[in-house]
């Protein structure tokens, strides 16, 4: 159980994220919601440990190597997909054989297995959302951190999200949007602001 209490993020003299209370359970699917500007981004970015300077406490998070935050715009790095998927597995030198057994599973959950040895550079919007999200659960997070997730997905991309994650109902997902979200996504929602 992820316990939040009291947190504040301030910039500038402003404050950019508040919330008095929250409580995020284990395999819970928790959508964050509210206008532009609200805190969203903020907070999962406090999630992920990677805004270390705000008031409050967030206690009960897994150790940092468990969790795993998608950019609303992610970044891939050159190289091509199979590349950009396996890109922490190396980080955390597991066996090859293993990488490429965990590699393999996601490329074809998020039907990419076509694309592998395809340049990052010439991915369309989706396939490039596709390529973050599995490079984010190959590495078997325990808390899965997403910034408007579905932007750039086709419905086939859904889906494979859907699937992927219906496959691991320990996995606490929180995800940050502005609209409502599908209920594999947000199956309890706040709203900040």
């Amino acid at each position: 159980m992820i316990r939040v209490t009291g947190l504040r993020l301030m910039k500038a003299g402003r404050a950019i994220c508040a919330l008095e209370a929250l409580e995020i359970a284990a395999g819970e699917r928790l959508l964050v919601g509210g206008a532009n500007g609200s805190g969203k981004t903020s907070l999962l970015r406090i999630l992920a440990g990677l805004e270390p300077q705000f008031e409050g406490q967030a206690l009960g998070l897994p150790e940092r190597r468990a969790r795993v935050l998608v950019h609303q715009a992610p970044y891939l790095f050159r190289g091509d997909v199979a590349g950009n998927v396996a890109l922490g597995l190396r980080a955390r030198r597991l066996a090859r054989d293993e990488q490429e057994r965990r590699v393999e599973e996601l490329l074809r959950a998020f039907d990419l297995g076509d694309l592998a040895r395809r340049s990052v550079t010439r991915l369309s919007g989706g396939e490039r959302r596709r390529v973050a999200l599995a490079r984010a659960l190959v590495l078997d997070p325990e808390l899965l951190l997403l910034d408007e997730p579905l932007a750039d997905l086709d419905v086939a991309g859904r889906t494979a999200l859907e699937h992927v994650l219906a496959a691991r109902p320990a996995l606490t997902v929180v995800t940050a949007s502005p609209v409502a979200m599908p209920a594999f996504l947000a199956a309890r929602a706040i709203r900040l602001g």
